[in-house]
């Protein structure tokens, strides 16, 4: 562990972030004792096998997929969801949020396609201020193999049930079947009371924990004084008395 702080931090890593169950009490020391702290808890849920679909609402014309132009959006938006202490832990910058252009094609293409990529978001926007309020992140691992991120932002947190349905919805219809997990952070309640609202199943606890890195200051250079370099004798100044006027008797 030493040695990846020493090589990692020297290239520049500023924060260490691990998320670790929170059964396993052998790894939560380990790290507790390598100077990393608890930041915030999360649970980890899975579709179930026998899970009911729920049907589609209105709003789930909303969403779309992202698209290249959506990448600082997407920065603002995430920007947005965490707590401020957090924003300082991730250090996200836009092009964390690099999207790649999709040609128009069948869903089935698409869906194809998407999973090449291994990562993609569903987004919802503000038509009027052309911001996203909340975003889904689905991250392929390989086919059949899906994590779930989302993202809402404080004002619209009422999203959070249409986005959960909308996505899995999306991915039953473009054939994504298999093992479908997300997670959800306590800093996102919405999202908490979304997931288990739509009757996911929860598998397991975990803490986040973060690990700051920082590097001693270096020692400044004490100045060096040139004590050689002497300077030409000066020679007793001059001392000029003004003249004053005689009170009697010749100047």
């Amino acid at each position: 562990m030493r040695y990846v702080f020493a090589l990692f931090g020297s290239q520049g890593a500023s924060h260490f972030i691990a998320e670790v169950s929170d059964q396993n009490s052998a790894a939560l020391n380990l790290l507790g004792n390598c100077g990393f702290r608890r930041c915030a808890k999360l649970t980890q849920y899975q579709v179930p096998v026998d899970f009911e679909m729920p049907p589609d609402t209105e709003q789930g014309s909303y969403f779309r997929l992202a698209l290249p132009e959506d990448k600082l959006r997407l920065y603002q938006l995430h920007q947005d969801a965490l707590p401020p202490d957090h924003r300082l832990i991730y250090e996200w910058a836009p092009e964390d949020f690099h999207v790649k252009d999709l040609p128009v094609d069948s869903l089935e293409k698409v869906s194809k396609r998407l999973i090449k990529r291994k990562s993609w978001f569903w987004v919802s926007q503000d038509a009027e201020r052309k911001s996203l309020t909340s975003a889904a992140r689905v991250i392929a691992h390989q086919e059949g193999d899906y994590h779930l991120e989302f993202a809402v932002h404080p004002g619209w947190t009422h999203m959070a049930d249409e986005l959960i349905v909308f996505v899995l919805n999306m991915m039953r219809r473009a054939g994504m079947r298999g093992m479908i997990t997300a997670k959800a952070f306590d800093y996102q309640p919405a999202v908490v009371a979304a997931l288990e609202k739509v009757g996911l199943e929860r598998t397991g606890s975990f803490s986040l924990l973060a690990r700051e890195h920082w590097l001693r200051a270096k020692q400044p250079r004490a100045l060096k004084i040139e004590r050689s370099v002497g300077l030409s004798p000066i020679g007793n100044p001059a001392v000029n008395m003004p003249r004053t006027a005689s009170t009697g008797g010749e100047p």
